[in-house]
């Protein structure tokens, strides 16, 4: 599989230059290094890759050499103990063990450290499909990683260095503590435990590490129902309706002003997302090539940033209205932060005011927000839109989740929001109880 190479690059007469190392793995996928060793170019024979037979370097000849030619013998046997065909991970984990038979790293730093894994894992998996999915990490999911591998590090940089047998029960009050008290949410906590915890999954799996206490009934990862909202159709028809003749440029920040094309932009991409279930990732970058035609009917189809599968979606006439509107093309892509600044001052001009109380559990303690309902309006209350209100007007489950993409039905369920006042009229119409 792999080919070993030395050489002395540049070589400098009578100047002691290092002997290099270049292993060739597979489809490009190359190490080079030092081996730290040095010596005279006359010294070396290019052919045998070898010291030559000189008595003037007789007494560490022998050594130097037996040493380059167990390397040979040393990458054949690292690579087969990986147990993978993942060439990243064999040129990751390789470069690892040459260093340290080179005596260029300390023995005892050999396994992957888990902060490093870490960031090996979020951009080795940017480009190459998880294990468990079959599919890259989405962009999403990555930057919720990074800022998990900040949160950690920070930890790890002011309590106590991280190594994987550290990852104890005892370790996980300190953390579950540690991050109460920087005022975080139970939700955004338990986010943070389950990245640790795939971290941990992972690595365990590449045999980096033999620590299972991540696996324990007690490590857990928190969490809390939150009562997120959704829009009603009628809601979400006030929207539609907003007339942005008299618009004036609301300045958000220094970095943004709200300008009207951009508020008629941010509402009808968040309308898009309010009746199709798509993700922000695929809403705000549909065109003219998503759109389909079968017998006679028009679909949307898109394939999921995330999932990386395809979703086929009937055109609701809202949508229908918005692009008959746009002559027959989708409104140009938005940053997700800006439709969230943009669509709570549409909900505003929209007078969606009824009173909304949303508690939740931060920094260890119960906090309770009560506000007009449009101040709580962000890009993600599209999709969820959408799957609450297919689910009332009585769409199937399976049919919402084909679109929605939702692995499961609890997961599904859980997803919705409804109160129970709205679950009973639902139930309601069940014919039981006529």
């Amino acid at each position: 599989m792999a080919s070993i190479k030395f050489s002395i690059r540049n070589p400098i007469k009578n100047k002691r230059c290092s002997i290099n190392y270049y292993v060739s793995i597979a489809r490009g996928k190359r190490i080079r290094g030092s081996t730290n060793i040095k010596t005279l170019p006359k010294y070396w024979n290019p052919q045998t890759q070898l010291l030559r037979n000189k008595v003037e370097i007789s007494n560490t000849r022998d050594d130097i050499n037996e040493k380059l030619k167990k390397f040979d013998s040393f990458v054949y046997e690292k690579i087969n103990s990986y147990h993978t065909n993942d060439l990243d991970e064999i040129q990751f984990r390789l470069k690892n063990d040459i260093e340290i038979f080179f005596d260029k790293k300390k023995k005892e730093d050999k396994p992957l450290k888990l902060l490093e894994f870490y960031d090996w894992y979020i951009e080795h998996y940017k480009s190459h499909p998880l294990p468990t999915t079959g599919n890259i990490l989405g962009k999403g999911t990555a930057k919720t990683y990074k800022n998990a591998y900040r949160i950690i590090k920070e930890f790890n940089d002011t309590m106590y260095k991280l190594e994987y047998k550290s990852i104890t029960v005892s370790f996980y009050d300190d953390f579950i503590t540690f991050l109460t008290d920087q005022d975080y949410s139970l939700n955004y906590i338990g986010t943070q435990v389950k990245v640790l915890k795939t971290m941990m999954g992972s690595s365990f799996e590449k045999d980096l590490h033999q620590c299972l206490d991540f696996k324990k009934k007690y490590f857990k990862k928190p969490s809390e129902e939150v009562s997120n909202i959704y829009l009603t159709v009628e809601e979400l028809e006030k929207i539609e309706n907003v007339d942005f003749s008299d618009f004036k440029n609301i300045k958000i920040k220094e970095s943004f002003i709200l300008t009207k094309e951009l508020a008629e932009r941010a509402r009808d991409l968040f309308l898009i997302g309010s009746f199709t279930g798509l993700r922000i990732s695929d809403y705000t970058k549909l065109n003219s090539d998503n759109l389909i035609e079968e017998k006679g009917k028009p679909y949307l189809r898109v394939k999921s940033q995330k999932t990386r599968k395809f979703v086929t979606i009937p055109l609701h006439s809202i949508l229908k209205a918005i692009l008959n509107k746009r002559l027959n093309e989708f409104p140009k892509y938005m940053p997700d932060q800006h439709i969230n600044y943009a669509i709570k001052e549409i909900g505003k001009i929209a007078k969606i005011n009824d009173s909304y109380t949303k508690e939740i559990t931060k920094g260890g303690k119960k906090v309770t927000f009560s506000d007009k309902k449009y101040k709580f309006i962000c890009s993600h209350s599209a999709r969820r839109s959408f799957c609450t209100n297919a689910y009332l007007s009585g769409m199937p489950v399976i049919d919402i989740m084909q679109i929605s993409n939702h692995s499961t039905e609890k997961v599904f369920y859980n997803y919705i929001k409804l109160n129970d006042i709205e679950k009973a009229e639902k139930i309601s119409s069940n014919t039981f109880f006529k």
